[in-house]
């Protein structure tokens, strides 16, 4: 048998219940550097979401992050693999269904995450998404001043201010 999803999978799940905030989702996925959160209720995986859900779904609709939770915006029609799935049936699902992370389910239970970054490191990891995917993080806040950096942490949600206001004109020049 070829190479099984839990070999490759992130075991490091974060997941958060589905009354909690997307305020809270956004600090917890800062604080563990990752892309997306597994909702649960009553212990059982209802959802997936990531931090483009938490932009599209909540702050483009001037929604209130400390407000809305994440059952109310998570993507529910969730694609789920096991544990002992096949590597190339995980390639074909995440290809034929377009997502980028598929929640690992054993017994009902979410037990590890598998992302597009997992497969790239192990299939190929000196491709432009292996080595992004092995990046050291870039969550720092840059500001010019310590204060404006505070208050953009309060005033900016945590996925975009990973983000430097100024790279993206200079990337722009650049090309």
């Amino acid at each position: 048998m070829g190479q099984t999803v839990s070999d490759i999978m992130t075991k490091q799940l974060v997941s958060l219940s589905a009354g909690d905030t997307v305020r809270d989702a956004a600090r917890r996925m800062r604080e563990a550097n990752v892309g997306a959160v597994v909702v649960q209720k009553n212990g059982n995986i209802i959802g997936i979401v990531t931090d483009r859900d938490i932009v599209v779904r909540c702050l483009a609709h001037d929604g209130d992050c400390d407000e809305i939770v994440l059952e109310e915006i998570c993507s529910a029609d969730l694609a789920t693999l096991r544990p002992d799935d096949d590597v190339d049936h995980a390639v074909r699902l995440m290809r034929d269904k377009a997502i980028r992370r598929v929640p690992v389910v054993k017994n009902g239970k979410a037990v590890g995450i598998l992302s597009l970054g997992d497969l790239a490191l192990e299939r190929d990891p000196f491709s432009t998404l292996g080595a992004i995917s092995s990046a050291q993080p870039n969550n720092e806040l840059h500001a010019r001043e310590p204060r404006e950096a505070e208050r953009l942490e309060r005033t900016v949600p945590a996925p975009l201010a990973s983000v430097p206001a100024r790279s993206y004109t200079a990337n722009r020049r650049a090309s």
